[in-house]
């Protein structure tokens, strides 16, 4: 059996170059025509020619010079130009629907693996160079949970700051508001008659 046992019909091309054949003619063409299909060129041979029409000798002389127009010698073989064509033809599409068969089982290999082996997320790239990270040692950090040390300059800022506090005294009270509540003394600020303006202790 033949490896490509299919092959394109078209009824209305055939009929339109073999409508004057007989009943004959057209048994014998159409068998030489498979033929040809699932094996390609014919021998250019009467004897072999009579047998794949199915004709006796007898009838085979009767029926070839009706079929033979439809046939040309090539290298020794009859070719019919249809026929190649369609061989072609036959040849592309056993070829792409190999192809596709092909890429179609890779991908379902792809999908199963991709199933199977997720792909791990890695971070994109940006470009920047990433920052170093804080060395403690490098800067004398404190550990966690201690107190920084006091450096020898804070101290003496904090102990003359200290001392001053301490020794100075405190300001003496205007002797205008002796005798004056809180509230009289807010009101001769507001009124203006209390005012360090006015107040002859301001140098």
């Amino acid at each position: 059996m033949s490896d490509s046992p299919w092959i394109r019909w078209y009824p209305g091309d055939y009929f339109a170059k073999t409508g004057r054949l007989t009943r004959s003619e057209h048994g014998a063409y159409c068998l030489l025509l498979f033929h040809y299909y699932c094996t390609g060129p014919l021998p250019n041979n009467d004897a072999d020619l009579a047998a794949l029409a199915k004709c006796s000798k007898r009838e085979w002389a009767k029926v070839k010079p009706r079929i033979w127009c439809y046939f040309s010698e090539l290298n020794g073989t009859l070719h019919n130009t249809r026929c190649d064509d369609e061989i072609e033809h036959r040849k592309r599409v056993i070829t792409q629907k190999k192809e596709a068969g092909s890429i179609g089982g890779k991908s379902k290999h792809t999908l199963k693996h991709m199933i199977q082996h997720p792909p791990q997320h890695t971070p994109q790239h940006t470009g920047k160079q990433p920052e170093p990270e804080p060395n403690s040692k490098a800067l004398d950090l404190p550990e966690s949970g201690t107190e920084p040390p006091e450096q020898p300059q804070v101290k003496g800022i904090l102990s003359k700051m200290l001392e001053t506090q301490v020794n100075a005294s405190p300001p003496e009270p205007d002797p205008r508001t002796l005798g004056m509540t809180t509230t009289e003394i807010a009101e001769a600020v507001a009124s203006g008659k209390l005012g360090p303006e006015t107040n002859p202790a301001t140098p």
